[in-house]
């Protein structure tokens, strides 16, 4: 008999598969799996999980129909967004997102509705984005706010500055040192370096 392959870790359908749960007593294997859509857990069998006949829990079914109505929805885009980088560990935002335990609130998470209830009465335009207030806290109404990308980008991990250092990198960037060098001097990505130097982010703030 050929040996199973490990589902741990993989994404089928709307299951985060965590880990092997336990096998019954005709030999069926089962796996602990992270619902997508209400972030409850449930042991499903990995047949089920390969066949594609488990591909989302029972109690979001009638959820999922209602959200239908709303899923063109721009707002519900970025839900399902906000999903993804805090719970698919395969999503390329995971390790600062999901990894450093930040989750949607349960409020929101259980009905997306009242997400995109609270996104249009507190500030929503296309063109801001939502944003943390405390950058380790979780998405909550209490947390989150609309603003610029500009001020996203100041508030958010990646950038780590304050107007003092912006102006020592500004500096620096005039006396032609390495945008890599400068970035590895300063604890921060690469791209946020790139940004400052062609003026996309911090423009308001002079050189030494």
């Amino acid at each position: 008999m050929p040996k199973l392959i490990d589902l741990t870790g993989k994404r089928i359908a709307d299951w985060m598969i965590i880990q092997r749960s336990h096998k019954d007593q005709s030999g069926n294997i089962y796996y602990d799996c992270l619902c997508m859509h209400c972030g409850n857990m449930y042991p499903i069998p990995a047949s089920n999980l390969r066949s594609g006949r488990s591909s989302k829990c029972k109690n979001c079914e009638k959820e999922i129909r209602k959200m239908n109505s709303f899923s063109y929805d721009p707002l519900y885009r970025r839900f399902r967004s906000i999903i993804s980088r805090c719970m698919d560990e395969n999503h390329i935002a995971f390790d600062r997102y999901g990894e450093r335990g930040i989750k949607l609130c349960k409020l929101w998470l259980k009905n997306p509705k009242k997400f995109i209830e609270w996104c249009r009465k507190n500030g929503y335009s296309k063109e801001l984005h939502l944003d943390r207030i405390k950058n380790d806290g979780n998405y909550t109404p209490q947390n989150c706010r609309f603003v610029t990308p500009k001020e996203n980008i100041r508030n958010s991990t990646v950038a780590k500055l304050t107007p003092e250092i912006v102006k020592t990198i500004k500096a620096m960037l005039k006396l032609k040192y390495r945008q890599n060098y400068i970035a590895k001097i300063f604890g921060v990505d690469y791209t946020t370096i790139c940004s400052i130097n062609i003026g996309r982010t911090w423009v308001d703030i002079p050189s030494l």
